[in-house]
């Protein structure tokens, strides 16, 4: 297989794993929400830091951080090690194995499809924690951010 044919399949995986990733909306939602440990954190801390700053930090820079870790945790999480021993024990490897790119290709390009599927859920959780917490509480400096 060569350099050439995986790029001309590109673009049409990346259409394919964006149709899947739309189609399995629903569940992508359920793993968003599984995932939002970091706004419990931020209430546990908030809580905390309004006796005082903890180290340094008060409640401005606890919000921000959590939400930082939100978004970044949202974004850059990977199921890709999952997904393949499921197919391993499913036997649906050998279906990738057709393709005409490996198929850690295959699974790089679903991730990448569901990150504008999960900007369209993370987007709204975050300006609702913006507006209940308030954006006075976001320190002036984007990099205590």
């Amino acid at each position: 297989m060569s350099l050439r044919a995986t790029a001309k399949a590109l673009p049409t995986a990346l259409k394919i794993s964006f149709s899947e990733a739309i189609a399995y909306r629903a569940e992508m939602l359920v793993w968003v929400l599984s995932t939002t440990m970091p706004f419990v954190q931020m209430a546990l801390m908030t809580a905390v830091a309004r006796g005082g700053p903890i180290g340094g930090y008060g409640q401005k820079e606890f919000v921000a951080y959590y939400l930082g870790t939100f978004v970044v945790r949202q974004l850059s999480g990977s199921w890709a090690a999952w997904q393949m021993n499921f197919e391993i024990r499913q036997g649906t490897l050998s279906m990738r194995l057709l393709r005409p790119f490996p198929p850690i290709v295959s699974w790089a390009l679903e991730h990448l499809a569901a990150i504008p599927m999960r900007i369209v859920v993370v987007g709204p959780a975050v300006a609702v924690m913006f507006l209940t917490v308030g954006g006075a509480q976001l320190p002036d400096s984007v990099g205590m951010w």
